[in-house]
């Protein structure tokens, strides 16, 4: 293993530590902000108002923060039929092709998030007091560790690393 297969690998293992934590935050937080909500309105004649928009936030944000790790996990549903018809090198094309179609729609993606995050400042969430671009930023970061983990994939289809990356197996 190369010094750069190395370090790559670290990486690829402290950002999975790292969303792994965040989506585990956030799926606890959902859970206990239902559950919240259930009760009360069970036991109370109104249930509170925030419930309902907090809940909202740790679901999207759950989204947002487990999509780098369903990349690096090759864990999104694909279709392979025309993939298991090729050949191994154009296999290797064919997944690298892909791979450049998700960079560039991440990219765009995140320049495109900047200004909606930046716009998401000016908005105050309707039931609880923070800014909504606090909830935005996870389309931003989203974005950016799927193209970071994009790169890494296409890295191991060129280095023939093809029993670790996404489509090239």
């Amino acid at each position: 293993m190369t010094a750069k297969d190395w370090l790559m690998k670290k990486i690829e293992r402290v950002l999975d530590r790292i969303f792994s934590v965040i989506s585990i935050f956030c799926l606890v937080g959902l859970i206990c902000t239902v559950l919240i909500q259930v009760i009360s309105r069970s036991l109370l004649p109104q249930a509170p108002s925030w419930t309902e928009e907090v809940s909202r936030f740790f679901f999207i944000s759950g989204v947002f923060y487990t999509t780098g790790l369903a990349k690096s996990r090759n864990a999104y549903v694909n279709v392979d039929i025309l993939e298991q018809k090729l050949h191994s090198n154009a296999r290797k094309v064919y997944s690298i092709l892909i791979n450049l179609l998700v960079l560039g729609f991440n990219l765009v993606v995140f320049v495109e998030s900047i200004g909606f995050t930046q716009s998401g400042a000016t908005f105050i969430a309707d039931t609880v007091p923070i800014t909504m671009n606090y909830i935005y930023f996870g389309t931003m970061v989203s974005s950016f560790f799927l193209m970071l983990y994009t790169v890494f994939d296409m890295i191991k289809v060129l280095t023939n690393k093809n029993e670790e990356a996404g489509d090239a197996q």
